[in-house]
């Protein structure tokens, strides 16, 4: 849930293109393997922030790696399974797999990273199991082929996800959007951004610096990759003046248990 106490009307476009510069500038010396600090900004230095781009983050990286190989519905199908898994210790048992792939050593695995997004909780009862782990074991790969189909009836990116999200039975919605992402990301398929589904992350940001579209012209950079930064800008905010601690990383919050 949004934080209603904070004042986002601090939000500038300044301040967006100061943080997307700088947390940019962090990501490339923490690959250059630079020494720390690797910026004067508390915030940015003493919390978790995703990269700018979700293509450079460590999972990101891993999946297109893991899966460069691969196309069209197979490609998809694993991109599918990736993304509710969502952890690189456990992908790196699994990928790339096949649909008849036995992935019954998930059941004991720590698995769906709800740093990334939620797995909506009724995902189970749609498919009338116990946990969301047992629908990904037995039942979500069914449904790959008839997504990957729906997804490519359309070149709009959110119109791609929202198929998807249909033809998983529609409790990934966020989920799906990623999927598509990467699959966009890997085969350009879905050029058309427009209409873009904006996440709840996003929207105080948006309300206070304008449109999705004007953001895109001020800073040239494409409507996913403002949306997700806008998300991130809105944490940036949010933990101005706070006790940082509180906002230490806690990889797998869901835990074995879901």
């Amino acid at each position: 849930m949004l934080d209603t106490s904070i004042d986002w009307s601090s939000a500038s476009i300044a301040g967006f293109k100061y943080f997307i510069q700088e947390r940019e500038a962090i990501r490339k010396q923490k690959e250059a393997k630079s020494e720390k600090p690797w910026s004067d900004d508390e915030v940015l230095t003493k919390t978790k922030f995703t990269n700018i781009y979700r293509q450079d983050d460590k999972t990101s990286k891993f999946i297109y790696e893991a899966c460069r190989d691969l196309k069209g519905v197979e490609l998809f199908g694993n991109l599918v399974v990736a993304r509710l898994i969502n952890r690189v210790d456990v992908l790196s048992k699994m990928l790339p797999c096949s649909e008849q792939d036995n992935l019954e050593f998930l059941l004991n695995e720590p698995i769906m990273n709800s740093a990334a997004y939620q797995i909506a909780p009724n995902l189970a009862a749609t498919h009338k199991r116990k946990t969301n782990r047992e629908v990904i074991v037995y039942d979500i790969r069914q449904y790959v082929k008839p997504a990957y189909e729906s997804m490519m009836t359309t070149t709009n990116l959110s119109e791609a996800a929202t198929k998807v999200n249909e033809s998983l039975k529609g409790c990934l919605k966020f989920a799906s959007m990623q999927m598509v992402m990467d699959y966009d990301y890997i085969c350009s398929s879905h050029p058309d951004q427009s209409g873009l589904i904006v996440g709840q992350g996003a929207i105080p940001i948006l309300k206070e610096l304008g449109s999705l579209e004007e953001l895109c012209e001020q800073l040239d950079m494409k409507p996913v990759d403002v949306e997700h930064a806008a998300c991130e800008y809105r944490k940036y905010i949010q933990r101005q003046g706070k006790n940082l601690k509180n906002y230490s990383y806690k990889p797998n919050s869901m835990g074995i248990e879901t």
